[in-house]
């Protein structure tokens, strides 16, 4: 599969999250608020990470080789039979 490909249906499933709410309460520092909110930072970049890495469900690949197959039986038979 493209990487094209595979960026294009991660966007699509990207629409579909909120970004979380970079919020301070009254009892943060601005350091302390700054290092919680860059931690939640780094906690979705790897979620996302872990996410875009993961390969395809098995349905998806059964899927795409049944089609595959189904396009090469429609050019007709192999050679040489």
């Amino acid at each position: 599969m493209s990487s094209n490909l595979v960026s294009t249906q991660i966007r699509k499933v990207l629409e579909f999250v909120k970004p979380p709410a970079a919020t301070v309460n009254e009892y943060d520092t601005t350091e302390a608020a700054l290092e919680r909110i860059r931690g939640v930072i780094t906690m979705t970049a790897r979620e996302f990470s872990r996410v875009r890495d993961a390969g395809l469900p098995v349905s998806e690949l059964k899927t795409q080789a049944r089609t595959h197959v189904a396009s090469l039986a429609s050019r007709g038979r192999a050679r040489g039979v």
